[in-house]
Formats: structure tokens, C-alpha cells, sequence
């Protein structure tokens, strides 16, 4: 946590990368403060096909009352590990002013392929619009939950979910035909 706020201070943004390649535990990562993000998809740990996403992570800070972002990275230690996590950032101009003031406000989302096209929050529902998909999936931070499937040989473009205030916080998640994922950041229901 030292560590954490002297890098903020300095004006860094601190990401907690691949916990569970780490062999940390909800008992480590819920005492760290002030995180900028979670890497919830790692290229590296993905596609070594031994350490499976990090959701949950994002979810344990989530309900523990932590504020952060979702992030999908790559690794890049060894060839084979590029090209497959990355943030589509919603930002006017491509300079660092612009980049970091949508990062800093959580004005991206996270992606190892899907794209987002749209979200938008209307009253007590939220619609989204994605590239074709197989499933999207609204998580919240109680046991309700919901997912629109596409059938066989068809494709989602996007969904509309009702919010319930008793969620506390709502994020979508979208799977594609290759089983690539896109997540939204966590919103507040509280908010509504």
C-alpha cells in the first residue's frame, strides 16, 4: 500500500496484474488500497492455458467496497503473448492528455476481442450494442444475474437488462463465437 500511494502521488497509475498467476488470495488483494484497475484477462497466463481469467478478483474488490477498473493486457514476456488483451479507450484526440483523462475516469473498457459499441443507462434498464456475439452476460454483485444467448447459427448484437437498486453494482460481459470476452467497467445501481 506504501508503494501504491507513492507511485499515485507521483501521478502513476497502479494496476494489479494476473492475481491469480501471482498465487495471491482474496486474503492479499483485499488489503490493497487505491488500484487504478484489475487485470481480469492476461494473454500470457490465457493462452499458457494454465491460469484462467481473474473476474472474480474484480468482483472481490468490487463487493469489499473497492473502487477500480477492469483491464484486458498482454504479458509479452515471450513471443505468443501479444495482440490478445487490450482497452478500447473512449477519448476526442489521441494525445496523452486525452488518454490519460479517459483512463483516469474509466472511460474505456476492456476487451480480448468483442467490441462495445454502445451502453447506455435508462432509468432501470441498460442497453447495450456490441460486434455479433454468442452471449452476453449482466453481473452483479448479488447471486441475480442474467444472460442473453443467441441460437445456433445466430448472432447477438446487443441486449437490454433490467437493474434492480438491491444489485449494488451491474457490469456486462460479452462472449464471442471464438470464446473472446469484452467487459464493461462496474457501474453503481445506487446511481440510478
Amino acid at each position: 500500500n506504501e508503494m501504491i500511494k507513492i507511485a499515485k502521488d507521483n501521478g502513476f497509475l497502479v494496476c494489479y496484474n494476473h492475481p491469480t498467476w501471482s498465487l495471491e488470495t482474496a486474503l492479499d488483494y483485499l488489503r490493497y488500497e487505491s488500484l487504478f484497475a484489475v487485470e481480469i484477462y492476461n494473454t500470457g497466463c490465457i493462452r499458457a492455458g494454465l491460469y484462467s481469467d481473474d473476474e472474480h478478483v474484480f468482483d472481490d474488490m468490487l463487493r469489499a467496497g473497492k473502487q477500480g477498473f477492469c483491464i484486458c493486457a498482454d504479458d509479452n514476456h515471450e513471443d505468443g503473448e501479444q495482440f490478445g488483451g487490450w482497452v478500447y479507450i473512449n477519448a476526442d484526440r489521441l494525445d496523452y492528455e486525452s488518454v490519460m483523462g479517459a483512463l483516469k475516469n474509466g472511460e474505456f473498457y476492456a476487451s480480448a476481442g468483442p467490441q462495445i459499441l454502445s451502453l447506455v443507462q435508462e432509468g432501470e434498464l441498460v442497453r447495450i450494442q456490441t460486434s455479433p456475439c454468442k452471449k452476453i452476460s449482466l453481473i452483479t454483485a448479488g447471486r441475480r444475474g442474467v444472460a442473453k444467448t443467441a441460437l445456433d447459427g445466430e448472432y447477438l448484437s446487443g441486449a437490454t437488462f433490467d437493474l434492480h437498486k438491491g444489485d449494488e453494482y451491474f457490469r456486462i460481459r460479452i462472449l464471442d463465437e471464438f470464446g473472446h470476452k469484452a467487459y464493461t467497467q462496474a457501474y453503481e445501481i445506487e446511481k440510478m
